[in-house]
């Protein structure tokens, strides 16, 4: 009786055993390679499709290099900016949303989370942990916030500020998908520290934009030889400021610096607090577009990709004739300091 037992049960214990793999994350395996070239800047974009959509739900999920968050829509990919703040402070109420975790980003959607009639086309059962991601390895919390004048606001608690991209998908069907996915760890690519042996200076590497442009903070390293270079931090800025080789470019490299910008970097100033300071020459004519929003994004990941590859760097401020204003400004952006 029990084999006969045991014959009809196995079957059942299979597929038990399939279900609970599948919902089971895999541990990163430790010859997994994570690279993250995404930086932490703000990212957005603007809805290329102005049809109506709505958001419908809400999910999350655990990678091996990255936590992914999830946002579903019955229609059209929508507008949105994702961006690290200090607090996320609730659209119409005005308080600030408590968020576990190091670092706090605030997404908008720029689409509605009900619909005509203002019946609700997604609503958590408890907003302030909409989403269960215990055990994660970024995520801490995330609060749904709700639509305020059609825009809808998500507070994400992470670790700790973490390199993150964001981008849109269509399908299935008539829907789409915002995804923001925010990195376990920033690039652990080996970092070479200033040497000041002129025969031992190690190469450096220069981050330029790669890919289709559908993220604007994506760049690839290229390596530089430095041999014989007492300063490599400033000898770094100056082959990124000079632009991609023709090699380089046709690997497809790009950037908005290039010969007509080689030359710029007035100074920089690295202290004792691990703040760099990098002031340049006026070059705001030389590159008139950069002012774009995914032309400012492009840029300075371009810049803050290389100079955050020597540890000793944790901050970085950009100036232009020794006005951080100016160049922030520049880029239609108030003065800060990006930190590692």
């Amino acid at each position: 009786m029990a084999p006969r037992i045991l014959r009809r049960l196995t079957p059942l214990l299979v597929l038990a055993v399939m279900f609970a793999t599948l919902a089971t994350t895999a541990p990163v395996d430790a010859t997994t390679t994570c690279s993250n070239p995404w930086g932490s800047l703000p990212k957005q974009a603007t809805a290329t499709d102005t049809a109506p959509s709505r958001i419908v739900d809400l999910r999350s999920g655990r990678h091996p290099c990255f936590d992914r968050l999830v946002v579903d829509l019955d229609g059209p990919a929508p507008g949105y900016t994702v961006q690290y703040v200090d607090q996320v402070i609730e659209d119409g109420r005005g308080g600030v949303v408590p968020l576990r975790g190091g670092a706090r980003l605030e997404v908008r959607v720029r689409r509605p989370a009900h619909d005509d009639n203002g019946n609700a086309t997604y609503q958590p059962a408890d907003r302030g942990e909409a989403l269960a991601v215990g055990g994660y390895d970024t995520f801490r919390q995330v609060a749904f916030l709700g639509t305020f004048e059609g825009e809808t606001q998500i507070g994400l608690g992470v670790r700790a500020r973490l390199p993150f991209r964001v981008f849109t998908l269509t399908g299935p069907g008539a829907g789409s998908r915002l995804v923001v996915d925010v990195a376990h760890r920033w690039d652990p690519e080996p970092t070479p520290p200033p040497d000041p042996d002129p025969t031992a200076s190690p190469n450096v590497k220069v981050f330029f934009s790669t890919g289709d442009g559908s993220d604007c903070g994506e760049v690839t390293g290229y390596f530089r030889d430095a041999t014989g270079v007492i300063a490599p931090i400033r000898y770094a800025l100056d082959q990124l400021v000079a632009g991609p080789t023709a090699a380089e470019e046709a690997q497809g490299a790009s950037s908005w610096f290039s010969s007509a910008t080689a030359g710029s970097i007035r100074s920089i100033n690295l202290r004792s607090d691990g703040l760099l300071i990098v002031d340049f020459r006026d070059i705001r004519s030389t590159i008139p577009n950069a002012s774009t929003s995914c032309g400012s994004e492009a840029l300075l990941a371009n810049l803050t990709a290389t100079v955050f590859r020597f540890a000793p760097v944790e901050r970085v401020r950009f100036e232009i004739n020794g006005y951080c204003d100016v160049f922030y400004n520049w880029l239609q952006l108030d003065c800060t300091t990006i930190e590692r």
